[in-house]
């Protein structure tokens, strides 16, 4: 395994143990409702579980893309600059 893999293995891993372990203290915090006796508020209840569980997706979403379009690959300053010194190196006068 390269040192780039092993990078990427300990950041997937602590991502599962963080969220498994967020997932825990979650699940004892929670409140629950002793209310919830007909399927339509039990289907309430769910959507506001799931809109509350989509909301550390979307910060990753938005993390990631937040670095992919304000890194060098997204705007490709660096593949300009190359082509730009491959061009003024065959160009130059000698």
């Amino acid at each position: 395994m390269t040192r780039d893999q092993r990078i990427v293995a300990i950041g997937a891993a602590s991502g599962v143990a963080a969220m498994v372990a967020a997932f825990a203290v979650i699940y004892r915090l929670w409140p629950i409702d002793r209310s919830l006796v007909d399927p339509a508020h039990r289907l309430a209840y769910a959507l506001q579980l799931d809109a509350f569980a989509a909301l550390p997706l979307l910060v990753a979403v938005i993390v990631v893309g937040n670095n992919r379009f304000l890194s060098m690959a997204a705007t490709g300053y660096l593949n300009v600059g190359i082509i730009a010194f491959a061009l003024w190196t065959i160009v130059q006068p000698h």
